[in-house]
């Protein structure tokens, strides 16, 4: 294999611009951003690592499929259209995220084990699902497929364009996506902690194998316009897990939280089925950082404040003036 580092667009610099993602090259050459390029099979796809490459996406350079070089100034920003966002279909969620999602977006859900980060991400998936044209590949890196079709009966989901997939390999997540005769409009992630991407030698889990599926979901994100969520586990001190890089390939990272509610005389949470949903720090993109939302846990997942649950928090803000 020709593993040589020219630069293909120096006798055609247009030659990168898209044509069609669905229309299969029968010859040209693949060139990685990174620099490495070389004729390989459309079903590759991606820059192999164990040849010298990074490992992430190939741009087609024979006006089939890549990116355009021609560089936007602020003056043509300002006559851009602005994203459309996509509701999430869960109202406190999308208050967190400013009114909603972008294509590319990359949301980051952590929290405590129990907290209700995979049953929040089922009822997204099936929020964005619902809508016209929209769909959704739930991947599951812990739990099989059966697991979860009893899980998403319990919570009423009711939308048939979420897929449910028992799989860590996100070489497989990604192809998959493509497979499905129709890009996705975001996919889930639970957890990216025991997701796998090829590369060097990582444990599953280790900082470096967390960072390696960030990057890589990042780059697919953004170059094939489907917003991805991944849930996140937590370290003991509450704290993100994983490298510090991980976390800001987030453009939002939401942390969902148990809300108790204290009684002094008997000690007891007057609240334990309410969740709040929190920005911490400054990580988020879409949305002024600080907003909170709540949420009660119920039978059927995630839901609105109940009157009594509202009556009970009142009562403690009262108190607390």
């Amino acid at each position: 294999m020709d593993d040589a580092r020219e630069d293909p667009f120096a006798e055609n610099p247009d030659a990168s611009l898209a044509v069609s993602l669905d229309e299969e090259p029968k010859s040209g050459r693949y060139r990685c951003r990174c620099g490495y390029s070389s004729d390989v099979s459309w079903q590759q796809k991606r820059c192999p690592v164990e040849l010298g490459g990074c490992g992430f996406f190939y741009d087609i350079v024979d006006g089939r499929r890549g990116h355009s070089t021609r560089r936007r100034t602020l003056a043509s920003t300002l006559d851009m259209k602005v994203p459309e966002r996509i509701s999430t279909g869960v109202a406190e969620f999308d208050k967190v995220l400013g009114g909603g999602f972008y294509r590319s977006s990359v949301v980051i859900v952590t929290g405590d084990p129990g907290a209700g980060k995979s049953t929040l991400l089922l009822q997204v998936a099936d929020g964005i699902a619902s809508q016209k044209s929209r769909s959704v590949i739930y991947f599951s890196c812990e739990e099989n497929e059966e697991a979860l079709l009893l899980l998403g009966k319990r919570l009423g989901l009711k939308s048939t364009r979420v897929l449910l997939r028992a799989q860590s390999d996100v070489n497989e997540m990604t192809a998959e996506c493509e497979a499905e005769g129709g890009r996705p409009t975001a996919i889930v992630v639970d957890s990216v902690q025991l997701a796998s991407v090829d590369g060097p030698t990582a444990a599953i889990g280790s900082a470096t194998m967390v960072d390696r599926v960030g990057k890589w979901l990042k780059t697919f994100a953004i170059d094939e316009k489907i917003a991805v969520f991944l849930i996140s586990h937590v370290t003991k001190d509450g704290d993100l897990g994983g490298p510090k890089s991980f976390e800001h390939i987030g453009d939002a990272v939401i942390h969902v939280a148990l809300y108790p509610t204290w009684d002094e005389t008997s000690g007891e949470n007057k609240t334990p089925n309410v969740r709040e949903l929190l920005t911490p720090g400054t990580k988020n993109r879409l949305c002024p950082p600080g907003v909170t939302a709540l949420l009660e846990m119920g039978e059927t997942g995630l839901q609105p404040l109940s009157l009594p649950t509202r009556r009970i928090l009142s009562k403690i803000q009262v108190a607390e003036r």
